[in-house]
């Protein structure tokens, strides 16, 4: 999967042209108000520095963003967001709030505009990440960081129903949540993100709840790779 051309053909052009933001919106209106309003602490846990520039791509509500102002992480927030309603809840607190499908948008912003992107479980909504990543690049500063998180779709529950069950079965919410369009492993987490030009330096496990972290803590994170839910990763622009 060297480049985004490639990637492109794995789906089929019909898929590739009947996805867009306007068929997907009805999916997104049936999930609950938790979905667009919950502030990503583990995400801000792995923004190491302070009166940032950020954009944050799947802004929601705008909860993520305003927790990052509180604490002095951003100096200023820029999102992007689907759906206007909640856009128009994140404009009380962010520079600026863009509406849309952010794969068919053009940026305008000027070269180095960002000192962070923040990915809260986004990438894995689009039909091109790779690409995505490869455009916004440009603008991120010397020395910026993006933080992600990404669903395991190796995550006991999903493995043990499809070998147990035979069954892969959609959801409103999780793992296998029904406006999910790509599933990444640890692995296949790195590796996107080092095909499109950017250097990990930080991948943690996020568990979803004690009886996944207590397993994982007492095994010295040897079954990580199944009890984690998603993956917290943190990367730089690869120089």
């Amino acid at each position: 999967m060297p480049d985004s051309d490639h990637v492109s053909h794995i789906l089929p052009n019909s898929m590739q042209s009947d996805v867009t933001a306007e068929t997907v919106a009805p999916l997104y209106g049936r999930k609950d108000e938790d979905y667009f309003s919950n502030p990503r602490t583990e995400l801000t846990e792995l923004i190491n520095g302070h009166d940032l520039r950020i954009l944050e791509i799947g802004c929601g509500r705008g909860a993520t963003g305003k927790k990052l102002l509180a604490s002095g992480k951003a100096r200023s927030v820029t999102g992007i967001e689907m759906l206007p309603e909640p856009a128009s809840m994140a404009r009380v607190a962010y520079e600026d709030v863009r509406v849309g499908d952010v794969e068919a948008m053009s940026f305008d912003w000027d070269a180095g505009n960002f000192d962070c992107f923040v990915f809260g479980d986004v990438l894995e909504h689009l039909l091109d990440p790779w690409r995505l990543l490869k455009r916004l690049r440009p603008f991120l500063a010397y020395g910026g960081i993006v933080v992600a998180s990404i669903p395991n779709v190796k995550h006991w529950p999903v493995i043990a129903n499809l070998v147990l069950h035979d069954d892969w079965r959609y959801a409103e919410s999780g793992v296998l949540d029904i406006t999910h369009l790509r599933f990444f492993t640890r692995k296949n987490a790195i590796r996107l993100f080092s095909e499109s030009g950017y250097d990990v330096e930080v991948v943690r496990p996020y568990f979803n709840g004690r009886r996944y972290s207590i397993p994982s803590t007492v095994t010295l994170g040897a079954f990580a790779g199944f009890l984690a839910e998603r993956w917290l990763i943190r990367a730089r622009a690869a120089t």
